[in-house]
């Protein structure tokens, strides 16, 4: 609320990059805590705020790691709320800022992670196609960045998330395979209990 006050006063403009750094965290910490606590409209508030707070700090079109990363958080909220056609704007554009300010085809974890999201969104709304491509330059990227035969929880929940869209799409034999090397994976990171 002491954000909304500033913005009325003016003061918003005069902040350094260290005010804006430490308030922008704070409403992403405050969304995070109400969204946990089932609070999802104010949380929904909280992210929004920092999300105008960050494009009005760097510009409505300027590419910035803490918008990319706003953008994100509040796509995931909204996907969690079942607000897919919102989510997936949101993660979009999340996308395209992250692929300007990383580079293109440079593997890198957000972007990974970004990938992820749309992906499983996708398959949520039906769209198995769709969800595939994400789901591979996913895991792609994520075995570049963290190994081609080195186990990793999030390449193991990408070889899941494409078990289930090769199940969808009837590919059976390939489900299994996924499923498999998936669950090998997960007992490597975990044991086999």
């Amino acid at each position: 609320r002491r954000v909304q006050k500033a913005k009325t006063r003016g003061e918003v403009g005069s902040w350094g990059e260290a005010e804006v750094g430490k308030w922008q965290a704070l409403l992403g910490k405050a969304g995070w805590i109400a969204r946990e606590i089932c609070q999802f409209s104010e949380a929904q508030v909280y992210m929004e705020e920092r999300l105008q707070l960050l494009r009005e700090r760097h510009g409505e079109d300027t590419p910035h790691a803490d918008v990319a990363s706003a953008l994100d958080d509040l796509g995931y909220l909204l996907s969690d709320q079942g607000e897919l056609d919102g989510a997936e704007k949101l993660y979009r554009e999340c996308l395209a800022m992250q692929r300007k300010l990383f580079g293109e085809d440079t593997p890198h974890a957000s972007v990974a992670t970004t990938l992820h999201q749309l992906g499983v969104l996708l398959f949520n709304r039906g769209d198995w196609g769709g969800a595939e491509t994400f789901l591979r330059e996913c895991l792609t990227m994520e075995r570049h960045l963290y190994g081609e035969d080195t186990p990793h929880e999030k390449i193991a929940d990408t070889l899941k998330a494409l078990s289930l869209v090769a199940y969808r799409q009837g590919d059976l034999e390939q489900a299994e395979k996924l499923t498999r090397e998936a669950l090998e994976m997960y007992r490597e990171l975990y044991g086999q209990d």
